[in-house]
């Protein structure tokens, strides 16, 4: 009995002392959607200046910050093709909410009429737990200046971890 009432006491010590946050930030999901203005070539995408989140895109999570758009919020990270290291390619933050995305991998094409890069990382926004999702990067109009892209979350199924 004394072990059980060690063992149970323990046990109570460990879960008091887990980080406060540990069990309070959810996972997310949902997605948001940008535009703004690039040029790029084989090795890297460089963006005009800072980016805008359309209104009305923003669903799940994004919502109750993001669905009223903003104009010029969204601070871009130029992307190198050919030196990619992962990093944050975007940061957005409005109504007191943060959203950015964590790059770790990309697959990226190119033709006549524009580019696509789309790839899989780490979303965050404030007050939840950092969560696995995808983002996707295209051009419309060739060589072009307009671009858009979102980024999309989506809750693991239970029992399914992530690292």
């Amino acid at each position: 009995m004394k072990k059980l009432l060690i063992v149970s006491m323990l046990a109570a010590a460990a879960f008091v002392s887990l980080p406060s946050n540990a069990l309070a930030d959810p996972m997310f999901n949902g997605q948001i959607s940008m535009n703004g203005g690039a040029t790029y070539s084989s090795s890297s995408i460089n963006f005009n200046g800072p980016a805008n989140i359309v209104s009305g895109t923003a669903y799940g999570s994004f919502s109750p910050a993001f669905s009223s758009g903003c104009y010029a919020c969204v601070e871009m990270s130029n992307i190198s093709l050919t030196n990619f290291t992962p990093e944050t390619v975007y940061t957005a933050t409005l109504n007191g909410e943060t959203t950015s995305f964590f790059l770790k991998s990309f697959s990226y094409s190119e033709t006549n009429l524009g580019f696509a890069l789309s790839g899989m990382g780490y979303a965050s926004l404030t007050g939840y737990a950092s969560s696995p999702g995808f983002f996707s990067l295209t051009s419309q109009g060739g060589k072009g200046v307009n671009v858009s892209f979102s980024s999309t979350t989506n809750v693991p199924e239970p029992g399914r971890g992530y690292a």
